[in-house]
């Protein structure tokens, strides 16, 4: 199986079933496909033994992130520490915690 990768502050969101999206952005970009499940893991490698099943990705600019929900917030932190563009590409994915 396959797997999707997370920051490990996500691992609890994910265990509750709270979480059911991510933002993915450069080499991740066209790496996940609708339909697909996905086997959780933090990117150090470590897996949680949690599941995930791709429900819809939707591919848009770091700018037009807020038009699907995505706090001003969220988008400010990604341009600003990941020293990315507003109009680079990325995915905003939303799946089901298994």
């Amino acid at each position: 199986m396959k797997e999707m990768y997370f920051p490990s502050q996500y691992k609890n969101a994910l265990r509750l079933k709270k979480k059911n999206s991510t933002i993915r952005i450069r080499d991740e970009v066209r790496k996940y496909r609708v339909g697909k499940t996905y086997s959780v893991k933090s990117y150090a490698g470590s897996d949680w033994g949690i599941k995930i099943l791709i429900i819809n990705i939707i591919p848009t600019s770091l700018k037009g992130l807020p038009k699907f929900g995505v706090p001003k917030r969220s988008v400010e932190a990604i341009h600003k520490f990941k020293k990315i563009s507003v109009n680079e590409i990325v995915e905003l994915i939303r799946f089901q915690v298994l």
